[in-house]
C-alpha cells in the first residue's frame, strides 16, 4: 500500500535524522573528554570587583552554608555577595544577613521564579564598580577558584563563561548517583564538548557569570522556566561568546527521593518544550537573516538536551518498523535499535569519570524505575507545558 511505503519513508527520514545527531554527539563527546581538565585559569586582580547573586525562596535552611561557600571565593574580599529573598515565607532573609550576605527582599506573588528575581536585582544594584556578576543557586556550593576560572574566560574576549555543575550523590541513594552520573556526562561531553568544538554554549541557571559589559549591553529578560538557556539564546543571537569551563564547578545535593526529582525533571521538560516552540523558529530566521549558519546547528542542538527522549524515539521507530510490514522494515527496525544502543552508552559514558564508580555501576539495578519515573515525568511535561510554571525542587 501507498501509505506503508510513506511511512516507511518516515521512519528512514527520522532515523537519519537521529543518526545525524548520533554522529555529532560522538564527535562532542570526544572533544570533551580530551579536554575535560583544560586549565585556563588566572588570578582575579585586587582591584577587579565580582558580584554573586543567589535567588532564594524559602532556602532558609541551607543558605547559610550557601553563603559561606561564596565567602570564601578567592582571592579573599573579592566578590559581593548579595542575597535575592524572593517571596519567602520562612526565615531566608535573616539567615543570609547572619551569613554575611547583603540581603535583597522581591515580594510579588505574580511573577515568582528566579528569572523574575534576576531581573529584578539587576534593576536595583548599581553595577559601576563591578567587573563581572556570577549567578549561583541558594541550594549549591562553589570551588573557591571559580572567580579565577572565569576572570580566564572572561579576559580572554568571552561575554559569558559556565562552569561546571555536579551533582553530589547520597550513599545509599541510587536515584542520586544516576543525577551525578548524569551530571558528568552532560557536563563532559556536551557542554565542554561544543565550548572545545567553537559552537554556541549554553547556560546552566547556576555557576554562569556575565561580564558586565554583557549585562549592560544585553540586560536580562528571560523569566521563563528554563531561563538561563532562554538568556543564552539571546547573547547567542546577538554574537556574544559564551565558554564553558570544568576547571571549577558549583556542587547541589542530587535529589534522593523520585517525589522530588519529578518535580525538577517535569519542570525541566515542560521548560524545554517551550523554548523549542518559542525560540526555534526564531533562530532559523536568524540564521538566513544574519548569513549565521551556526545559528541552525544551534536551533537543532536544543533538541539534543534530553539524550532519553531520543532513546525512547529511536525505540519507538524501531518497534513499530517491525511489527507494521513496511517495505524494508526489519532493517529499519536494526537500524533504530543500533540508535537507542548507542544513546545509552552515550548516557553511561560518565561513568568513566564518576567520582564513585562503583557505586554508579551499583545504581544502574535501579534503571528500570528511573526509566518509568522519567517517562510519567514527559507525559506530564508534554500535556502540560504550556501552562508550566517554577515550582521549587525539595532536598533531603
Amino acid at each position: 500500500m501507498p501509505f506503508l511505503y510513506v511511512l516507511s519513508v518516515i521512519f528512514g527520514l527520522i532515523l537519519g535524522l537521529l543518526t545525524l545527531a548520533a554522529a555529532e554527539l560522538f564527535l562532542l563527546a570526544i572533544l570533551g573528554a580530551a579536554n575535560r581538565n583544560r586549565r585556563n585559569t588566572m588570578a582575579p586582580p585586587r582591584d577587579e570587583r565580582y558580584l554573586v547573586l543567589i535567588p532564594a525562596h524559602d532556602e532558609g535552611a541551607g543558605i547559610a552554608a550557601t553563603v559561606a561557600s561564596a565567602l570564601a571565593l578567592e582571592p579573599a574580599g573579592a566578590a559581593d555577595v548579595v542575597v535575592i529573598a524572593d517571596n519567602c515565607t520562612d526565615d531566608t532573609a535573616a539567615r543570609a544577613d547572619e551569613a554575611g550576605a547583603r540581603v535583597l527582599v522581591r515580594t510579588d506573588p505574580e511573577h515568582r521564579g528566579k528569572g523574575y528575581a534576576l531581573r529584578w536585582a539587576l534593576e536595583q544594584i548599581p553595577l559601576d564598580d563591578v567587573f563581572a556578576v556570577m549567578v549561583l543557586d541558594a541550594d549549591c556550593g562553589i570551588d573557591p577558584n571559580a572567580l579565577a576560572v572565569c576572570n580566564a574566560s572572561l579576559h580572554a574576549g568571552y561575554g559569558a563563561v559556565q562552569i561546571g555543575y555536579d551533582f553530589v550523590p547520597r550513599p545509599g541513594y541510587p536515584l542520586s548517583y544516576l543525577q551525578h552520573m548524569a551530571a558528568v556526562t552532560e557536563d563532559v561531553f556536551f557542554h565542554q564538548g561544543r565550548a572545545r568544538a567553537g559552537l554556541p554554549v549554553l547556560l546552566r541557571g547556576t555557576g554562569m557569570c556575565f561580564g558586565v559589559g554583557t549585562l549592560r549591553n544585553h540586560p536580562w529578560r528571560s523569566t521563563s522556566i528554563t531561563e538561563d538557556v532562554d538568556h543564552a539564546v539571546d547573547l547567542v543571537l546577538a554574537g556574544v561568546r559564551i565558554d564553558s569551563s570544568l576547571t571549577a564547578s558549583v556542587h547541589s545535593a542530587a535529589t534522593t527521593r523520585y517525589e522530588q526529582d519529578a518535580v525538577q525533571k517535569q519542570r525541566w521538560a515542560a521548560g524545554t518544550l517551550q523554548l523549542i516552540r518559542e525560540r526555534v523558529p526564531q533562530l532559523l530566521r536568524e540564521s538566513f537573516r544574519q548569513g549565521r549558519p551556526e545559528l541552525v546547528e544551534f536551533a537543532c542542538s536544543l533538541f539534543l538536551l534530553s539524550r532519553p527522549a531520543l532513546i525512547l524515539l529511536a525505540l519507538f521507530v524501531a518497534l513499530d518498523a517491525w511489527l507494521l510490514p513496511i517495505p524494508r522494515g526489519g532493517a529499519l527496525a536494526l537500524w533504530g535499535l543500533v540508535l537507542a544502543l548507542f544513546y545509552t552508552l552515550y548516557l553511561l559514558g560518565g561513568i568513566l569519570f564518576a567520582r564513585d564508580r562503583g557505586a554508579v555501576i551499583r545504581a544502574l539495578i535501579t534503571l528500570p524505575r528511573y526509566v518509568v519515573a522519567y517517562l510519567r515525568t514527559r507525559g506530564r511535561a508534554a500535556r502540560d507545558h504550556r501552562s508550566a510554571g517554577w515550582d521549587r525542587t525539595t532536598r533531603d
